[in-house]
Formats: structure tokens, C-alpha cells, sequence
């Protein structure tokens, strides 16, 4: 079974590196040490939730502040290991107990020793999600799934023919619950980024974005388009883009053996920063909307025969997406096999 992913503080693992030690604490480490009663010897994953990822093993529970109670003046400060401004990481485990008005000593955080330190390479082109808005949570469906497949952001559409609405009054409440689902998908599927949730779009305000850009290639997903995904795919100059140059570092992050060899044009040399793939909702696109959408970037494609919910057009294309950028090339990332 793979290890448990928890989220670390953005910049917490950027001066780590194998053998520090870490606490996690906070609501990820009582989760962790509380919740999961994770022990000594297990082993668990880190997330900064944008590039760098850490593999861990378990020392032992430590005194820690329980969610929702804040620490106080007259708490014992953190210790740090030298480096800079204290980001919860100590080379001899050091660290002062939590404590102060409101605080529990129970144990709630978990100290860890670092067992490997990695910054994941961007992969380019981008790859966005423009999903409309959908009625019995299906929009919701689409995002848990597209953030599992890999999707880079997702951007929640006011569609012409979209049932649901967002409210002004509603409008933070419903991006945050978006938030949420991502960053929980993401911490299920072990993947180290956790997509971004862009603000509500209406069509006119998504084609004017597009306007303004010309590093943004869109597949306009529609049932009855000309092409199939793979031709609208290689019609934009995508069919030969693969990995960035990074991404063909040596370790876990190299991609399948076709590359070796090869003079495949990179995303950079295509120009393209972004590939935004568009869902409709139960009504589908308009004609109108296809108008506003259409542009020198811009292709339709349809998936396959058959006609899919707005809840999974979006993760098929994807998918189909994923192999023929060649983002599914590199092998799965076991970090329990790395432990000695």
C-alpha cells in the first residue's frame, strides 16, 4: 500500500534534505498522529503542494498544539537548525513543545526523519480544465476525477445553457468548496501539486482571457465535431509535444524509453504554455459560444461514438491527452522501495 500524503507548509522543504529531521504538526500532523495513529517505523509522504516532495519515516509522537487551539506568547520557541527562518525542519530533532493558554499536550504531531528530498519538474504544456457548471454535483465529479488524472487547474464556467448558477453571495463559498475537493483528490492520488482553482468564468470573460494570450491552445470538446481527439490534437501542433527538458532528468522522472534518441519538439518550441480543454454542460456548447470560442488556437474534437456526461468528458479527454503528450511515459513513484 502506498504511503499517506500529507500537505506541508509552501516553502517548508525548500532547505530540506535527506536525513533532517521534520516535524508534521498542526491539523496535518494531529490527523496523522491522533486520527490515523500513525507509529514509529511508518512510513509517510510530504507535499509542499506546488514541486517539492519528501519521503519520510516515522520517529516517534510529539507534544503538538491541537487544530484550532493557537499558540501563545509564553509557548516555547521552535527550534531551528541554522539555516534561516525555522520551517518546522531541525538536523537533531530539537524542538520545543507547543504549549500555552488553550494549547493540549496531547500528542498530536509526528516527528520524522527524511528519507528523501525531490523537486518535481514542471510538465508544459499545462494542461486546464474550463469545466461548465453542472447540475447533481456532476461538475464536482469532473474535478475530483481531473485532478486524479493530472490536471494543472481548472477553471469553473458560468455556461450558456447551465443549469446551476452561482450567486454573487455564493461565489467564495462554492470556489472554496472547489478548493477542497482538489486538494483532497490530490492528496489521494500521491501527486505532489495540487491543481489550481481559477475564478468563476462566463464565456465572455473566458474569450476575452483568450484574447490576450496567444500561448493557450484550446480543444473545444463537442459531439459533433469534425475531428476526433487525436487529429484535433496533432491539428494544433500538440501531437509532438512532449516532456519539458527537465522532465527528462535522471531518476524517477524520466519518461519511456521512445524518447531515447529521438528529436521530439518540445512544448517550448510550440509556443504553447497551455492546453485548455472545454466541457459544456447538460445542454452542450451553443452556437454562440462555439463562435466566441473559435480562434487560430482553437479546435473541436469529439470522443469517440458515443456522448458522455459532463461529469466524464472531461476525464476521458484527459486521459487521451495524458498518453499522446506523453505525461504517462514515466513509471509510478514507489518511495517504499527507497527505504534501506
Amino acid at each position: 500500500m502506498t504511503s499517506p500524503l500529507f500537505h506541508v507548509g509552501l516553502g517548508s522543504l525548500d532547505q530540506a534534505v535527506a536525513g533532517d529531521r521534520f516535524t508534521l504538526d498542526g491539523a496535518e500532523g494531529h490527523h496523522a498522529a491522533t486520527v490515523m495513529r500513525l507509529g514509529a517505523g511508518e512510513q509517510v509522504l510530504l507535499s509542499d503542494t506546488v514541486s517539492r516532495r519528501a519521503h519520510a519515516v516515522v520517529i516517534g509522537k510529539v507534544a503538538g498544539v491541537v487544530p484550532g487551539h493557537e499558540e501563545t506568547a509564553g509557548a516555547a520557541p521552535r527550534a531551528t537548525d541554522g539555516r534561516g527562518p525555522d520551517r518546522g525542519v531541525t538536523r537533531d530533532g530539537a524542538r520545543g513543545a507547543a504549549s500555552g493558554r488553550g494549547g493540549s499536550k496531547a500528542p498530536a504531531a509526528l516527528e520524522l526523519q527524511l528519507v528523501d528530498v525531490v523537486e518535481d519538474a514542471p510538465e508544459l504544456p499545462r494542461l486546464v480544465l474550463l469545466q461548465a457548471l453542472a447540475k447533481d454535483k456532476r461538475d464536482l465529479q469532473a474535478v475530483e476525477s481531473a485532478t486524479e488524472l493530472g490536471v494543472d487547474a481548472v477553471i469553473p464556467w458560468q455556461a450558456e445553457r447551465s443549469v446551476v448558477k452561482w450567486k454573487p453571495s455564493t461565489l467564495q463559498r462554492k470556489h472554496d468548496e472547489w478548493t477542497s475537493l482538489v486538494t483532497a483528490a490530490s492528496k489521494q492520488s500521491r501527486r505532489t501539486s495540487v491543481p489550481e482553482v481559477r475564478p468563476l468564468q462566463s464565456t465572455a470573460q473566458y474569450a476575452a482571457s483568450l484574447r490576450s494570450r496567444d500561448d493557450v491552445a484550446v480543444l473545444l470538446l463537442d459531439e459533433s465535431a469534425a475531428l476526433p481527439l487525436s487529429a484535433a490534437v496533432a491539428e494544433l501542433g500538440l501531437r509532438e509535444a512532449r516532456l519539458s527538458g527537465a522532465a527528462h532528468a535522471a531518476g524517477s522522472d524520466k519518461t519511456g524509453s521512445d524518447q531515447t534518441g529521438s528529436d521530439k519538439e518540445s512544448p517550448a518550441l510550440t509556443g504553447i504554455a497551455e492546453v485548455h480543454l472545454v466541457v459544456g454542460p447538460e445542454g452542450g456548447i451553443s452556437a454562440a459560444e462555439r463562435a466566441a470560442l473559435d480562434g487560430a488556437r482553437s479546435v473541436g474534437a469529439r470522443l469517440g461514438p458515443t456522448v458522455l456526461r459532463a461529469s466524464s468528458a472531461g476525464a476521458a479527454a484527459l486521459a487521451a491527452v495524458n498518453v499522446l503528450l506523453g505525461r504517462w511515459d514515466r513509471p509510478f513513484r514507489d518511495e517504499n522501495q527507497r527505504v534501506e
